[in-house]
């Protein structure tokens, strides 16, 4: 059967050497137990704790065993590579739809360009460095609009001269403008 266990807290192992006999000591704020101990089974098949024998001690093995998967975690010895991030980067020429901003907000072109948004709103933070991304749209008043997402782009041709503003609808005061001239 193979080891499974439970670990509760943080755990620190160290390896001592008393007398030339090497023993394996972990501390841990609270501890660990191997799943046949809160199975109700003990490692050979037989019931453990209050239904009858005894439960099994954990022995240097499967504290090895413990500290083994721990390093094989990362957490021992090499900083975590953060994955790519989802934002998209702004074309020449685009609009960045970041968090509750477009950037630019008002955007001159010439008739028959075509201009492309693309979505910077996600951000690293928290304990361990989560992304969050939140969801926008581009929606104008003559109804032509972009999907509600987190990532990616939208692109739109102006084929004829005028001021075409457009909005966010999920975020109040999230507003820009293409003038076409």
């Amino acid at each position: 059967m193979p080891f499974k266990g439970l670990l509760s807290g943080p755990a620190v192992c160290l390896w001592l050497v008393t007398g030339g006999e090497k023993k394996l000591s972990c501390h841990v704020r609270k501890t660990i137990l191997p799943s046949f101990l809160t199975s109700g089974r003990s490692a050979h098949g037989g019931a453990s704790g209050p239904t009858g024998g005894s439960p099994m001690k954990v022995t240097r093995c499967h504290f090895a065993a413990a500290l083994i998967a721990l390093m094989g975690c990362g957490g021992y010895g090499s900083e975590p590579t953060p994955s790519p991030s989802a934002n998209t980067p702004v074309p020449s020429g685009g609009i960045s739809v970041a968090n509750n901003v477009f950037s630019p907000v008002d955007k001159t072109v010439a008739p028959g360009a075509t201009v492309q948004w693309a979505w910077n709103s996600c951000t690293r933070g928290g304990a361990y460095e989560d992304e969050t991304c939140v969801a926008h749209n581009v929606t104008f008043a003559d109804g032509s609009a972009s999907r509600t997402q987190d990532n990616g782009t939208y692109s739109r041709s102006f084929a004829s001269s005028g001021s075409y503003e457009y909005q966010c609808t999920l975020h109040t005061g999230m507003a820009g403008k293409v003038t076409v001239q």
